[in-house]
């Protein structure tokens, strides 16, 4: 059972890449929210209202704010479908892995 595709990797190989590029992106997207976390503080802090109410609506209204937390958002979503492929890879890589364990058990047979 050869799952050899034109790159010449094995499903074991390309599931090792996915989970590292998932690590990247999970990486990523807790940089960005921290950044998106420090601005919002930044911000708090420089405007002026009569309550933490108005003060923290202002800044969720700014666009500084807003942009950090769409390119979080966005660095998420590419994490999630990052995950997934690799979910999807694990299973192509648990049927090659047991397909080559039978296959070495039908040549001990022979």
């Amino acid at each position: 059972m050869n799952l050899k595709r034109q790159d010449d990797k094995t499903p074991a190989e390309r599931y090792e890449e996915a989970i590292e590029k998932v690590a990247v992106l999970e990486n990523q997207a807790a940089w960005l929210k921290w950044m998106r976390d420090d601005a919002f503080s930044a911000l708090v802090g420089k405007i002026d209202a009569d309550t933490n109410f108005e003060r923290e609506h202002l800044v969720k209204s700014s666009g500084k704010y807003r942009k950090a937390t769409r390119a979080w958002i966005e660095a998420e979503a590419d994490a999630n479908t990052a995950r997934r492929h690799a979910e999807g890879l694990y299973i192509i890589w648990a049927s090659w892995r047991t397909g080559e364990a039978t296959e070495r058990e039908k040549m001990k047979l022979l």
